[in-house]
């Protein structure tokens, strides 16, 4: 709205659903199968400029389908399953060729349980296919989940004419499981650069190889003060398709039950240093210090009407980089069992040595603008539940905020490296 010059453009806020169909069931002998797919129609923006009134098309009428199958064999210990998705856009002007035309996505999954399912092996594989104006495909080259513009990026192409994009992903995953003592898990994951699923679905981040190891012992019997007792040891590791280690860690955590149905947990993690490929925003990689991680929690008796729980977490990167503090204690009141009030009070304080503020291009070079931050947050979160009938509750959540932030000390990248 730009009152000054009366012109204005009135946005919908949300797209008008034509048409659904929801389908989902299970038969005896174990195929069960979902498929929702919709049609939403073309919304358009009101106008008022130089005087004259027009419509816009801000959202194009819009196909979407998924579809799932699945088949339990072997009395339940394979699992074998399918996955696809579809959008698909109808556009009928040239100011919404930023959005895909096409978006497809398909996979296929196996599980396979052993030894009266204590022992388990997944594999998972799936595509993605998109299509649409160069200028769709550049918007994606160049979001956050690439940045395949980077002038450091050696192992993705910068193309302006393409068209499409396809991509592929994976997970391979074994572990032992179930009431045993020792009980661990390893999985490597990986999305290709092209990979893309957001059109119907949620992907943060692309081009990357994910590693991960956990490892517990459980005493599951009573001894001493404790009903039970976990201790658990991670190991992580990740980098991007050019071999560029990302990040990697492992940390050491335990979980207790005391014999008077109190409980404690706590836990710490070591951060190596570790490349970002976002950080400068499509700038070059950037070498960040690893970190220090601390954490612990404990709870009164669940089974008491008052209950308290506390937890503190203390992070702080290596090089005086990063510093962050938080802490919380929450009461849960239960004067009888339909009904349980909260109240989750919590207190973070964050400090940051290298915020990003802007790029300006200063005699055509790039200067990546930082600048120390200190944050504060405090937050009340508020949760009644009220069970009328075992079918039949009345809830409700708020959780009010209020954060604040200082900057000092700007500063500009000189050596990412």
């Amino acid at each position: 709205v730009d009152p000054d010059n009366n012109e204005y453009a009135n946005m919908p806020d949300n797209t008008t659903i034509l048409g659904s169909l929801k389908l989902t069931g299970k038969s005896k002998k174990g195929l069960s199968i979902g498929i929702i797919e919709s049609l939403t129609a073309e919304e358009k923006a009101e106008l008022f400029l130089n005087g004259t009134e027009s419509e816009e098309p801000v959202e194009p009428m819009t196909n979407y389908l998924v579809a799932r199958v699945q088949k339990d064999m072997n009395d339940n210990n394979t699992i074998i399953g399918g996955m696809l998705t579809s959008t698909n856009r109808f556009f009928k002007n040239t100011n919404l060729d930023f959005l895909n035309k096409n978006s497809y996505s398909g996979g296929v999954d196996w599980t396979q349980f052993f030894k009266d399912k204590k022992y388990f092996v997944t594999l998972k594989y799936s595509m993605s296919h998109i299509q649409g104006d160069s200028t769709a495909m550049i918007y994606q080259q160049e979001s956050s989940r690439r940045y395949f513009q980077r002038p450091d990026n050696s192992y993705t192409e910068f193309d302006s004419s393409m068209t499409s994009m396809t991509g592929n992903a994976g997970t391979f995953q074994l572990g032992k499981r179930g009431q045993n003592k020792w009980r661990w898990v390893g999985w490597v994951t990986w999305r290709s650069p092209k990979f893309e699923t957001n059109d119907i679905g949620f992907l943060s981040r692309s081009d990357a190889v994910f590693q991960v190891f956990w490892l517990s012992y459980r005493w599951s019997e009573p001894f001493s003060i404790f009903r039970n007792l976990n201790i658990s040891l991670d190991q992580w590791s990740g980098w991007d398709f050019g071999v560029n280690r990302n990040f990697y860690g492992s940390g050491l955590s335990s979980y207790m039950d005391f014999k008077n149905h109190w409980n404690l947990g706590t836990g710490f993690s070591l951060n190596g240093s570790g490349y970002s490929n976002t950080m400068l925003r499509g700038g070059p990689s950037i070498l960040l210090p690893g970190s220090s991680d601390f954490w612990i929690h404990f709870g009164t008796d669940r089974r008491k009407k008052l209950q308290i729980f506390g937890n503190t977490y203390q992070s702080r990167g290596f090089e005086e980089s990063t510093s962050r503090s938080s802490y919380g204690i929450d009461f849960v009141y239960r004067p009888f069992d339909a009904l349980r009030i909260s109240f989750l009070p919590d207190y973070s304080i964050f400090e940051n040595k290298l915020q990003f503020v802007e790029i300006e291009n200063i005699d055509n070079e790039d200067r990546y603008i930082f600048a120390e931050i200190k944050q504060i947050t405090t937050d009340l979160t508020i949760r009644i539940d009220y069970s009328i009938t075992p079918n039949l509750t009345i809830q409700y959540y708020g959780s009010p905020f209020v954060s604040s932030g200082d900057y000092s000390d700007a500063k500009y990248i000189t050596d990412p490296k």
